[in-house]
């Protein structure tokens, strides 16, 4: 038995009974297509005819084939001629696999079904109802149950069906009519109109048309609705989640035929959005051709992200590319997008032309707006050849790459501003897996004319370069490379400089599988600054961390010019870095050369480093063992910084040298030596201090100096500590020990700055290094000073200061270079001029020397004189000192002591005038030299505690036997 379309039947064995009572049994074995196949019918005896004028018969038969069974129990019942019959019906199985492999239907494993009725049969109408039963189980309709249901077959009529019951849970009920009996059961051409409709849960399907049978074959013509949410429907019967877009309204004309199937006038609302065309499929029996024509306008694309959790990384990189239906398949589909919402980036309209050919896809046409950049492409993706190959290469117009940013959904940042001429992308690759087709790809991307603007307050950069490339081959990682020109004003510094940029990362599949934007980044860069060239290399090894914020590996090496920067560590990428440990270096070939760059002169040519670690809490930066090593200095400490809403800083230095002298300015020797060093009319101004940065920063310092030097000034064990609390700063210091000590505060008030000092010293050794062995035998100064001032610029506060000093000196031996160290050049000329016995000498001896002075309103003035006694002389000097102005008006006077010969030439300049001011002083001899005249000279200019009397009592004698009664001793009166 033959024939494409013939089901192959063998009959076994087949067996026809009757028993003496009437009953009758037929049996069959056999099999259809293999699949075993049973045959039982039985029936009983006719009922008595006579009594009833009607036959009944009872029969019951079963049919199994493969693991399907078909079970009929009833009555067959009429007049004679059987005209009508009544019978209960049940068909159960338990595995559909086999009967849908016979008729070539989808496998549906798994498969439990029941399915009962009563079936009503006369000549002209056939009638089933209360149809019920189960499908438990398949790939579609997972648990289906029918309550109630019904068919009816009439001459003359529609074929009409209704069934109600559940399906995963959901309500669902249908009624169908469709055609004529009549016209089905007809050979010649026939229309059949169809009405069907359908709801589950939420969803309603109605289809409503004509189907025809001609000459030609068969055709319909139907118009479909849909509506409700029927993508959440649908998900509720599969086992696997599709994005759902929510309710939609779908209508459309379904136009089919022998030779294709066409969607035509498709209307598809989704919210707000809509999209329309149309779809047609030919050429069935060889390879299906799909032409479609939508345009999609306002559709929300984030209602189409799937919600199911995402599989592993791996796994889908290694799953071969499911791209057999492209054999199977050809066409062309033209899809145009205008005003999308959802999407990552403001997309303003869009259009793709795809074509599907032997295999390939060629995406002929690809074009785009997207935030004022528009976008042109092509692309293809070839199967044909056994492996995929995929190219794609895009251009744009270049526009604002601010604005872009934005449209993808980054917040803006103030003041920043990026531009690009025409943007170049090409990608192409090859590989039956995700993993071998990242492997082997290769992309190129350059954006033309790039430049990058940021402006804040009163300072701008920009970047602007020629191009910026990005590539991607396989085997080599990524890669961006830039060489451009970047400018930056702030105040008044400009820096206009070029700048070379490379960044590389790790490789694409890195990429992918780590989620982030590079997994491994290496940038260099170069550029120049002031002269000097910039390099900066880093690594990070875990930039994923960025995204779980989380600790990530940084290696950062700088240089510019002699500085060297290094950087190592764990950075946390949250707000406030809290967790991040990063070890720090910081070396200086050149410190001179260094600060120059820095805008610091004066620094000495000296090689430095600095090492530290810093810590980050959420409470404090701490750097901890931080080291400071130079040639002159040698010490190191730590320094916290609580995070609160007024910082404190608190810092421990311990330094075992720490020599001063090379890091403050000296004067050229070449300049004037008559000039003192200090430069007194620029220590004041009357600009207003900075007093609410006293405010903004609470700190405390301690230092602690085994050896201090500042040129030729040594001092051991020298302490120092500074606080500053709420606005008041209060600081002490102490050298040798204690022998030495000073003390001040300042205090922010009522936008004023007080201001107190306070210092001491007992038997402190005129010496270079105090501590030295030399320093035996010089001269010991004891000393007390107590001067404060306010106000709110410090020339209102030098103005202001008013207190006291008082000094005396013991007797020894003082060497010329002590006195240039401590006095000055001027001072030592001074000594030199009164004093005529220094002459031949590099040493002066001195017996004693004392001074008390009263500091009121900014002037400094000798209360009783200022006396000094040497083996040869005695000297008062007196007069005043402007601390703000800087004026001098002093007057000294020398007396031989008795039972002193002068040697030949030694002549005693009995006065000397010391004016002008600390910038400019001047020493000046008094042209009369007899005592009398020159006395009265001077006396005429105010300085008239210079009286011979005066002079006389404050002389006479050992001066250094009452030296504290005499400096302290009020001014005569009258004077």
């Amino acid at each position: 038995m033959g024939g494409a379309n013939t089901l192959v039947t063998r009959v076994e064995r087949l067996t026809l009974e009757r028993s003496p009572a009437g009953n009758l049994a037929i049996t069959a074995l056999g099999a259809v297509q293999g699949l075993p196949l049973t045959f039982d019918w039985r029936a009983g005896p006719l009922d008595d005819a006579a009594a009833t004028d009607e036959l009944r018969w009872p029969v019951a038969t079963t049919i199994a084939l493969g693991d399907t069974t078909l079970a009929l129990t009833g009555r067959l019942r009429g007049p004679a001629a059987f005209t009508r019959s009544e019978f209960d019906f049940r068909i159960t199985g338990e595995n559909a696999g086999q009967l849908q492999e016979l008729f070539n239907l989808p496998p549906s494993d798994g498969l439990h079904y029941d399915l009962r009725g009563t079936a009503h049969v006369d000549p002209d109408s056939v009638l089933v109802t209360g149809l019920n039963g189960s499908f438990i189980g398949g790939r579609l309709f997972s648990d289906t149950r029918l309550s109630d249901g019904s068919l009816t077959l009439r001459r003359g009529d529609r074929i009409a069906a209704t069934l109600t019951g559940t399906t995963t849970d959901q309500p669902f009920a249908m009624t169908a009519q469709f055609g004529e009996l009549d016209a089905m059961l007809a050979t010649a051409a026939a229309r059949w109109p169809l009405n069907f409709g359908v709801t589950l849960g939420t969803a309603a399907l109605t289809a409503s048309g004509e189907i025809a049978r001609d000459t030609a074959g068969p055709s319909a013509r139907i118009d479909l609705a849909i509506s409700g949410d029927v993508v959440a429907t649908a998900n509720r019967l599969r086992p696997f989640e599709i994005p759902d877009p929510g309710p939609m309204t779908l209508t459309t004309t379904l136009l089919a035929d022998a030779a294709r199937v066409q969607l035509a006038d498709t209307h598809l609302e989704i919210a707000d959005g809509v999209i329309a065309g149309q779809l047609e499929v030919t050429d069935f029996a060889t390879t299906p051709r799909v032409t479609a024509a939508l345009t999609a306008t306002g559709i929300d694309i984030t209602a189409f992200a799937t919600t199911a959790a995402p599989a592993p990384a791996t796994a889908p990189l290694d799953r071969p590319f499911p791209l057999d239906w492209l054999d199977s398949i050809t066409g062309s589909i033209a899809l145009a997008i205008a005003a999308p919402r959802g999407l990552p980036v403001a997309l303003d309209e869009a259009a793709i032309d795809a074509r599907l050919a032997d295999g390939d896809l060629e995406l002929a046409g690809i074009s785009a707006h997207v935030a004022g950049i528009e976008l042109n492409g092509r692309g293809s993706l070839r199967n044909s050849t056994g492996t995929p190959e995929i190219a794609l290469d895009v251009s744009t117009t270049g526009g604002d790459l601010t604005s872009l940013l934005v449209a993808l959904g980054r917040e803006p940042v103030a003041g920043l501003n990026a531009t690009s001429g025409p943007i170049v992308l090409s990608v192409g690759t090859r590989g039956t897996t995700p993993r071998t087709a990242i492997d082997s790809a290769r992309i190129e991307l350059t954006l033309q004319d790039a430049r990058i603007a940021l402006s804040h307050d009163d300072s701008d950069a920009s970047y602007a370069t020629p191009a910026i490339a990005l590539a991607a081959a396989p085997g080599i990682p990524l890669q961006i490379e830039t060489v451009g020109r970047l400018v930056a004003h702030g105040g008044s510094a400009t820096v206009d400089e070029t700048l070379e940029l490379s960044l590389t990362g790790g490789s694409l599949v890195e990429l992918v599988e780590s989620g982030a934007l590079w997994p491994r980044i290496a940038l260099g860069a170069t550029s120049s600054y002031r002269g000097q060239p910039i390099t900066l290399a880093a690594q990070l090894s875990d930039t994923a961390a960025l995204l779980r914020r989380e600790a990530m590996p940084v290696d950062v090496a700088a240089q510019w010019g002699p500085l060297h920067t290094q950087l190592d560590g764990m950075l946390v990428p949250t707000g406030d870095l809290a967790g991040s440990v990063v070890q720090i270096a910081l070396e200086a070939d050149d410190v001179g050369a260094a600060g120059r760059l820095l805008e610091v002169d004066g620094l000495p040519a000296e090689r430095g480093s600095v090492s530290a670690e810093l810590s980050v809490t959420d409470r404090a930066f701490v750097l901890r063992t931080t080291t400071l090593v130079t040639p002159s200095i040698e010490g190191n400490g730590e320094v916290t910084v609580l995070r609160q809403a007024r910082p404190a800083l608190t810092a421990d230095w311990r330094f075992r040298r720490l020599d001063a002298t090379p890091y403050v300015t000296q004067r050229d020797e070449s300049e004037n030596t008559d000039e003192s060093r200090l430069a007194f009319h620029h220590l004041y101004s009357e600009e207003p201090l900075p007093l609410e940065g006293l405010r903004r920063l609470d700190l405390e310092v301690r230092v602690a100096m085994e050896t201090f030097r500042f040129g030729e000034f040594v001092s051991n064990d020298v302490m120092l500590q500074v606080q500053l609390d709420d606005g008041r700063l209060d600081a002490n210091a102490s050298l040798d020990a204690g022998r030495l000590s000073v003390g001040g505060s300042i205090d922010a008030h009522d936008d004023l700055l007080v201001v107190d000092v306070s210092a001491s010293g007992d038997s402190v050794p005129l010496a270079a290094d105090m501590t030295a062995p030399s320093a035996v035998g010089l001269p010991a100064v004891s000393f007390a000073a107590a001067i404060g001032g306010r106000g709110a610029t410090s020339l209102a506060i030098a103005e202001s200061l008013s207190g006291t000093i008082e000094l005396y000196l013991r007797g020894g031996r003082m060497p010329d270079s002590g006195l240039r160290f401590l006095f000055g050049s001027v001072l030592y000329q001074l000594l030199d001029t009164v004093n005529p016995f220094t002459q031949r000498q590099s040493y002066i001896d001195i017996d004693c020397a004392g001074a008390y002075f009263d500091v009121e309103n900014g002037v400094l003035t000798t209360r009783n004189g200022i006396l000094m006694q040497t083996p040869g002389l005695q000297v008062v000097g007196v007069g005043q000192t402007n601390l703000a102005s800087g004026d001098l008006r002093m007057t000294f006077r020398t007396k031989r002591r008795q039972g002193i010969v002068p040697s030949i030439g030694s002549v005693v300049n009995e006065f000397v005038e010391l004016s002008g001011t600390l910038d400019a002083p001047r020493v000046r001899i008094s042209a009369q030299q007899s005592a009398r005249r020159g006395l009265l000279a001077i006396a005429t200019a105010g300085l008239s505690v210079l009286a011979v009397d005066v002079f006389g009592r404050l002389t006479s004698g050992n001066i250094c036997e009452d030296l504290s009664a005499r400096v302290r001793a009020p001014a005569p009166e009258g004077n």
